[in-house]
């Protein structure tokens, strides 16, 4: 009686492993013969369909104001499977291109079809400008996606370079990725950056190095490692408080009793992700870096950490190439010498005499100098306004449309520098780096 108590408990005890061993074997027929394929795929109710084949497509519920979601094409088609309801699309490509929409009812059954053909209204490489981003992660340090989708919202933004800066020793998978994927064509570049994370000095950008800037180093031999790997180096939100970026502890010496900015620091980042008080500040003490008689380029990145939430190139910096190719060595030059705008949406020509930014126009005393404000954009305008020395020097309140040239002169007084600043809907803006004058 014991031995058969025996059996069956152990019979019981094997039932399980039988009942999920055939489950098993019906699950894995039913996957070789596609029922479960078929079960658990959604097929496409809304095909997306682009030209260029690369652009950024914003999806709203009909009566809600946030997006419902975002993707980006990267082949010239995008499918996608939404609940039953009204939406609008909105498909976008940067600056350049017209946004385009169109409301849609998804219903059961049924697949809808967008055909767009994007009409690029601005085509600043041709004048020789190229736009990028010089701060962005991915998975290799703290972002969210991997490195290609990187790669694919900025291309569907329409950008043309993009500097990666993984922080620290994020950099070396960042770079192997690199060396493995060739993603650079004749107008699309990818670049070595890294996001120097110290925690004594704040966070700054070494941008175009050829190799691994130590974090750990003092301050001074952070910098000359930057420089010997041929990088630029940024100060990244400077007023996002002392463990992101805090002027009181980014690159000052004090001398004589008052402080004094690192000499050796090629660039500003005066603008990181949504206009911000932080922007708005950092600005501000930018004009203060000028008067001071440093002649840093100013830059506008994204920092994006996620393309769905933050996609690259919004806002993005604008280097002027002219007639040379684009290329990492041609960009990093650009940089230097400040030939360059940031922007949000407007687009930005602007010369004093024939000189843009980042030159220096020599004149005489109480010679007339003569400004060429020329503005495009996809948003409407509002005001711009011509900074001299950190203060508005000239300010027109009156922009409307999406277009604007302009041309004002004025008699020369002391050396300045001068700068253009573009305001627009929705917060659109643009501000372009200084062009100096100089008094004989």
């Amino acid at each position: 009686m014991k031995v058969k108590k025996e059996r069956n408990k152990k019979f019981r005890l094997l039932i399980p492993l039988i009942i999920a061993s055939v489950l098993f074997l019906s699950l894995t027929a039913l996957a070789q013969t596609g029922k479960i394929q078929e079960a658990t795929e959604l097929s496409p109710n809304l095909i997306v369909t682009v030209t260029p084949a690369e652009a950024r497509v914003d999806i709203y519920e009909y009566d809600q104001r946030g997006i419902f979601k975002r993707e980006f094409v990267d082949n010239g088609s995008l499918p996608l499977n939404l609940p039953e309801g009204k939406y609008r699309i909105v498909i976008l490509r940067g600056y350049e291109y017209q946004p385009y929409q169109e409301e849609v009812e998804i219903k059961e059954e049924e697949i809808k079809k967008i055909n767009v053909n994007l009409k690029h209204l601005y085509n600043m490489n041709k004048l020789g400008w190229y736009s990028g981003d010089a701060h962005m992660h991915t998975i290799y340090s703290d972002g969210k996606q991997k490195f290609p989708i990187l790669v694919q919202a900025a291309k569907a933004e329409g950008l043309n370079w993009i500097i990666t800066t993984e922080h620290n020793e994020g950099v070396f998978k960042s770079w192997e990725h690199l060396h493995k994927h060739n993603y650079n064509t004749p107008l699309f570049q990818v670049y070595f950056g890294e996001e120097v994370t110290t925690f004594h000095s704040g966070h700054f950008n070494a941008l175009g190095i050829e190799g691994y800037v130590d974090y750990r180093l003092p301050l001074e031999e952070i910098i000359a490692q930057t420089h010997e790997y041929k990088g630029l180096i940024v100060a990244n939100h400077p007023f996002s408080g002392p463990l992101l970026g805090d002027l009181s502890s980014y690159f000052w010496q004090v001398e004589n009793g008052y402080a004094k900015f690192q000499p050796d620091l090629d660039g500003v980042e005066v603008w990181n992700g949504d206009w911000n008080w932080e922007n708005e500040e950092t600005l501000k003490y930018y004009f203060h870096l000028l008067n001071q008689g440093y002649k840093f380029f100013a830059l506008a990145n994204t920092d994006t950490h996620n393309v769905y939430s933050n996609p690259p190139g919004t806002p993005r910096t604008y280097v002027y190439l002219g007639e040379k190719k684009l290329s990492k060595e041609e960009v990093k030059t650009a940089l230097k010498l400040a030939k360059i705008f940031l922007t949000s949406g407007p687009l930005l020509q602007f010369d004093i005499n024939g000189k843009t930014p980042g030159e220096t126009l020599k004149v005489k005393l109480k010679e007339n100098i003569t400004f060429n404000i020329k503005i495009k954009s996809v948003y409407s305008l509002s005001s711009l306004f011509i900074i001299k020395n950190g203060f508005v020097f000239y300010y027109n309140g009156k922009l409307t449309g999406k277009g604007h040239m302009e041309t004002v002169s004025f008699p020369a007084d002391k050396n300045s520098w001068y700068l253009l600043r573009v305001l627009g809907e929705n917060g659109t803006q643009a501000i372009t780096n200084p062009i100096w004058i100089k008094v004989d």
